[in-house]
């Protein structure tokens, strides 16, 4: 009986240290999520790394009928700022799936210069190829002609939760109370904005790319590492039970 807990148990620390780690960078080259869309499995972890500068962008799930409007019970990075010339560290919010059946939207709430998803800055995990997808999500947020009202999220989410905020926060990255500096652009000087309101930094004419960008080695790394040490582990309980 012992000898089932203890194989249970290592078994469970091995399924654990094989989950996958898939990455996402957040403004990397203007107002996008790179990949746009990923793949990733129940247990998997979505690494958004914050690694435009300078730039303020936030991870905000959203419904795939409603593409700018933070999802009830949705997970919710808040605004992460950074700033010029940054040589990082980047923060990293960590998505751990909870649901890989069904596909998570998001998108970034920011409105300096203008709004960010009005021009495409809107991802996906698992979505499909037909139907819903995210090529549509996209266009469906192109269309809006305003933002609607914003409200704040949390760290748990429909179907992926967080753990913790952004972070690391060093080296000037920061996250302001509400939307603030916006640009992309590394000669683009940073404005100040509301949630609802316009900055007077400069407008970037950076969109969202096209294609669904599906990508489940977006830079996965499977802790190989890890693995072995769990299955050494393994071994070690069952044998001594």
């Amino acid at each position: 009986m012992l000898s089932k807990l203890n194989l249970t148990f290592a078994l469970a620390i091995i399924s654990t240290a094989s989950a996958a780690v898939v990455t996402v960078q957040v403004g990397d080259g203007g107002f996008v999520y790179s990949p746009q869309n990923v793949q990733a499995s129940k247990g998997d972890i979505v690494s958004f790394q914050f690694s435009g500068s300078p730039g303020n962008h936030t991870v905000s799930q959203a419904n795939f009928s409603a593409p700018c409007e933070q999802l009830e019970g949705g997970f919710d990075s808040n605004f992460v700022s950074i700033p010029s010339g940054f040589k990082g560290p980047n923060p990293v919010f960590n998505l751990t799936i909870e649901d890989d059946t069904k596909p998570i939207w998001f998108y970034c709430k920011q409105t300096a210069p203008s709004p960010h998803c009005l021009t495409g800055m809107v991802g996906s995990i698992n979505a499909p190829t037909t139907g819903n997808t995210i090529e549509a999500f996209t266009n469906a947020a192109k269309a809006l002609t305003s933002l609607p009202a914003q409200k704040p999220g949390g760290l748990q989410g429909i179907g992926a939760s967080a753990s913790s905020p952004p972070s690391p926060l060093q080296n000037g990255a920061s996250q302001p109370p509400g939307a603030s500096t916006a640009s992309n652009s590394p000669s683009s000087t940073s404005g100040t904005g509301s949630s609802t309101g316009s900055s007077t930094a400069p407008v970037s004419s950076n969109t969202s790319p096209s294609g669904s960008n599906t990508n489940k080695s977006g830079t996965i790394q499977n802790a190989a590492g890890l693995m072995l040490i769990s299955f050494t582990t393994l071994l070690s309980i069952v044998f001594s039970a």
